[in-house]
């Protein structure tokens, strides 16, 4: 099972990495819904713009088509030897050429007439004057109308670059965003890799405290063997202590064969010696390798491990110290 904190800051790098998502999700959208409106705004300035610059090539085409007319009356009223002057300016021009024609050549060429559909009826009724006063309203109307377009062309071409600045600004945001957004996602992959690496060691953690408590286990096994050969020894041992009972009493009654029995019991007493001594240097082996199978799990139960083999030392001196006052006896 994984340790609460691991868990803890698995749980918590995701829910960081959940968020960060979130507002950066927020923010492209924001982002997007603000360029989507100011390149709409913008398409539809470029469109008025066409429109205008379409106006104004047509009144500009008009302008020219009037100036030709005009230039073809200069040229007539030349040919009826008037003198004109004219100037760069189109609409002097008509004002010096309206003041400085001749009234008895209009008179005279009252009957002219001119082709163009879009001249009224009762212009073409008044003769060259009626055709230079009417070219000379309309030319002065279209250039009204001419600088009235400039007038808003400029306006919106003023409009168009405050918002190609907007444009700008907000593209710069845009860099900013996807920075912060870069940065961010560099954090969330460096946790991941934390988070990754956390996990790994946490599975090795898991497969050696799964090793240790094997190990524990077979320690417990074998040290359960040992306290049941312990018990083994004891109960011989006991046995042969009841046996040197039954040895003292047959002593006691049988005076007679006091001395093969002397002879009998010093050689079973020294048989018992050499076995108590075997046993002795068996029980001293058998602690050893119990100290030192206690050793291996002495972080779990070392003083109550000590204590116990400390008692059945202390049993096994009792009985031995008996063996020997009997023995002295």
């Amino acid at each position: 099972m994984a340790p609460p904190i691991i868990v803890y800051f698995f749980k918590n790098n995701f829910r960081k990495k959940r968020h960060v998502m979130s507002i950066n999700t927020q923010e492209k959208s924001v982002t997007y819904t603000m360029q989507s409106d100011l390149l709409k705004k913008e398409d539809e300035f470029y469109k008025e713009n066409e429109k205008l610059e379409q106006r104004t090539k047509e009144l500009m085409r008009k302008v020219n088509d009037v100036m030709k007319i005009q230039d073809n009356l200069i040229k007539e009223a030349l040919n009826t030897n008037l003198e004109l002057n004219v100037t760069k300016n189109s609409s002097t021009s008509a004002d010096r050429l309206s003041d400085n024609l001749n009234l008895d050549c209009f008179k005279s060429d009252s009957n002219y007439k001119n082709d163009d559909p879009n001249i009224p009826s009762s212009v073409n009724d008044m003769g060259k004057k009626g055709f230079i006063h009417f070219y000379k309203a309309k030319m002065k109307s279209l250039q009204e109308e001419n600088l009235s377009l400039h007038h808003e062309n400029k306006k919106k071409g003023e409009e168009i670059k405050k918002l190609q600045k907007e444009n700008l600004n907000i593209s710069e945001e845009k860099q900013k965003w996807f920075a912060s957004y870069n940065t961010a996602k560099n954090t969330i992959g460096k946790l991941e890799s934390q988070v990754s690496s956390l996990s790994s060691k946490l599975q090795s953690k898991d497969s050696e405290v799964a090793s240790i408590k094997k190990e524990s286990e077979q320690i417990k096994k074998e040290l359960k063997s040992s306290n049941l050969n312990v018990n083994n020894y004891e109960v011989r041992l006991n046995r042969a202590y009841e046996e040197n009972e039954k040895l003292k009493a047959t002593i006691k009654s049988s005076k007679e064969e006091e001395k093969e029995l002397k002879e009998v019991y010093k050689k079973q007493i020294n048989d018992l010696t050499v076995a108590v001594k075997r046993i002795e240097h068996q029980k001293a082996e058998l602690l050893n390798g119990f100290k030192k199978q206690v050793q291996l799990i002495d972080l779990l139960k070392r003083q109550k491990m000590y204590l116990e083999a400390y008692k059945i030392t202390e049993l096994s001196e009792a009985e031995y110290l008996k063996i020997l006052d009997w023995k002295l006896a």
